[in-house]
């Protein structure tokens, strides 16, 4: 028998009885995440630690303990806690904590989690957790810790703050708060039919603009694992949501399995879509550089590149310089690939200079980028080169980005062949709806160690219609374009570029490449490289 689901309409008692139903498996997607959560409801968690021991490492795991949501008469020791998760078969444990947002947003408070497998986090009252650690680096690093392929648990408070809408208190009527965004479209709700709490997560759900509610109950953990979510206990798991108006209940026990799509650590999205699981964006988190340092210095890297195509001297802009030349090796690649693919597309209409500077015309983030996610197999020169693009992120709230006046709307990350990168839309008002403009960058490795950066390469991006993109280095010019197949999907890309060389009467290149990435590993199409018989020169013209 399938489970039931019960709705009720907008207006509800204030007391509604909950008929536990009968189980069943839900169908399992393709998992697109290498981290876990498990969310545990509270009144103990020996009956259901084990699957939280054996993905944090088992004997070999490196643990830390957060007890903070604990007051401070009932704080465990170290050894009281060491002992503990000893009997649960974990040796290295390390406890971290305080109650100032100062020393929770340092590097050296958070660098055990930098080193940890895993991390827990004790119950108590939540809205300790929130105050001391949202929005820090403590909540960062449990971030990168989950993106490197580490486990995250939680019980009572310490799995209520997991999601970002956050159940501070409450009875009938919750008092919302913030927590981790670690869950960015759920609710958790803990000791749920043990303290009856249907209708405190109905009221939260109603009022959170379509998040689902996790109602979970005590001796009772909820494991979510890329897009499963497997059930672990004695108690129930209840959904709540909101469907055309009315509240919608479904509840899961023991071994029952669904896909938290709508609320998990990752969207369920196409098929291919490599989420936060991106090849060496996991390991340059695993080496101790923490990410929001790559985004930030990326950020500033690419935008001094901006400005000197920006910047106006005596002569024209370098961008308006680059736009005829780029036309110009249009024309010459036309002329000499005539009936060749892939063919490069018409970007006459392009305005490189108001594209670089910022336009409205730019659309979203994932309409920039999002042709482009997913795994793509080819080759550059000599070798076989993979590319496996993220899925797009697009915050609901846009954080100013490094000293500009600019907000960011969006960005994807990239692991290049040799070496990782990401992409960036900005925009100069708080909404990302006016002036966008793109950025990207990469760093390249040597032999494939995080610790030896051989060169570090900003870009700059030009939006230049559905699925095309053009990105702008010091010396190289790019034009990408995704390919769709007779049924729309989209099964390879192309790059046509050239290299060219400036100074200070103009911009010279003397040869180009053309290469094209496939979904499918066994269809690497060969490295074209060339020179032209005669250089391309545009100088630069006095205004």
């Amino acid at each position: 028998m399938k489970n039931q689901i019960f709705s009720f309409p907008i207006a509800v008692p204030a007391i509604v009885a909950l008929v536990l139903l009968v189980s069943t498996n839900i169908s399992v997607g393709q998992l697109g995440h290498q981290g876990k959560l498990f969310l545990h409801g509270g009144g103990g968690v020996d009956g259901t630690i084990s699957s939280f021991v054996e993905s944090a490492g088992g004997a070999e795991a490196r643990l830390v303990v957060i007890p903070t949501a604990t007051s401070d008469d009932n704080l465990p020791t170290e050894a009281e806690l060491k002992s503990r998760w000893r009997k649960r078969g974990i040796e290295n444990v390390e406890l971290l904590h305080t109650h100032d947002r100062q020393t929770a947003d340092s590097l050296e408070f958070v660098s055990p989690i930098e080193k940890a497998t895993a991390v827990f986090i004790s119950g108590g009252v939540q809205q300790r957790l929130g105050d001391t650690y949202v929005g820090t680096e403590t909540e960062a690093a449990m971030k990168r810790l989950l993106l490197r392929g580490g486990a995250i648990g939680g019980s009572s408070a310490g799995a209520a703050i997991m999601s970002k809408a956050m159940i501070a208190s409450g009875g009938t009527v919750p008092k919302m708060s913030t927590g981790f965004d670690l869950l960015p479209k759920g609710i958790v709700d803990q000791h749920f039919l043990n303290r009856s709490r249907l209708n405190r997560l109905m009221n939260a759900v109603r009022e959170s603009n379509g998040r689902t509610g996790v109602g979970i109950d005590e001796r009772t953990c909820l494991e979510i694992s890329g897009d499963l979510a497997t059930v672990r206990g004695r108690g129930f798991v209840t959904l709540v949501r909101l469907v055309d108006d009315q509240v919608s209940v479904e509840t899961f026990h023991d071994g029952d399995s669904f896909k938290p799509g709508d609320f998990g650590i990752v969207d369920s999205s196409r098929d291919g879509v490599l989420n936060l699981d991106v090849r060496g964006i996991r390991e340059l988190s695993a080496s101790g550089r923490p990410l929001e340092k790559l985004v930030s210095e990326s950020i500033a890297k690419s935008l001094k590149l901006r400005d000197s195509f920006l910047q106006q001297t005596d002569s024209e802009s370098r961008a308006a310089v680059l736009e005829r030349l780029a036309l110009r090796f249009a024309d010459q690649y036309r002329q000499h690939h005539r009936g060749e693919s892939p063919d490069l597309f018409d970007f006459s209409s392009v305005d490189f200079e108001s594209a670089i500077r910022g336009t409205s015309e730019c659309p979203t983030a994932t309409e920039v980028f999002g042709p482009f996610e997913g795994k793509w197999y080819g080759r550059w020169a000599d070798f076989d080169v993979d590319h496996h693009w993220s899925r797009v992120f697009e915050p609901d709230q846009h954080s100013l980005a490094a000293d500009l006046s600019a907000f960011q709307v969006g960005w994807q990350y990239a692991w290049i062949g040799d070496g990782y990168g990401v992409n960036h839309c900005l925009g100069f008002d708080e909404s990302g709806r006016s002036l966008r403009f793109l950025l990207g960058y990469t760093e390249h490795l040597q032999d494939g160690d995080f610790s030896k950066i051989v060169s570090r390469r900003p870009h700059v991006g030009i939006y230049a219609g559905p699925g095309r993109l053009i990105w702008i280095t010091a010396g190289e010019v790019f034009f990408e374009e995704a390919l769709a197949n007779k049924d729309g999907r989209f099964e390879s890309y192309s790059i046509i570029g050239f290299n060219y060389d400036s100074d200070e009467t103009g911009l010279t290149v003397q040869d180009g490449f053309v290469t094209v990435y496939s979904s499918s590993e066994s269809r690497r199409v060969p490295f074209r490289g060339y020179k032209f018989a005669s250089p391309i020169t545009e100088p630069a013209t006095s205004r």
